[in-house]
């Protein structure tokens, strides 16, 4: 729950706030979330021991894997147009 509680809240702050930080904290939980899948299927967290074959198991990490791809391609436009927007205004001239 409290897991679901924090990728909402990142999700919302991601989508207000369109800068790097928050797209890079976004790629972060996604990674930590698919670590830990990947921990419980194969090692065991909290005394449990998940399974690859689990219902919506695959169907998540398509969806983190996406999520931390299309996050990535976010936060690169974002650096492309802030070094675009300070090279235009380092021109002489302006």
């Amino acid at each position: 729950l409290l897991q679901a509680v924090a990728g909402l809240v990142l999700a919302v702050v991601i989508a207000a706030a369109r800068r790097l930080l928050p797209a890079l904290a976004g790629i972060g939980y996604l990674v930590a979330t698919i670590g830990g899948l990947e921990w419980s299927v194969h090692w065991g967290l909290f005394g449990f021991r998940d399974s690859a074959q689990a219902p919506f198991a695959e169907l998540s990490l398509v969806v983190e894997v996406t999520g931390v791809v299309v996050l990535a391609v976010g936060a690169a436009l974002r650096v492309v147009a802030a070094r675009r927007n300070e090279n235009e205004n380092e021109r002489p001239g302006r």
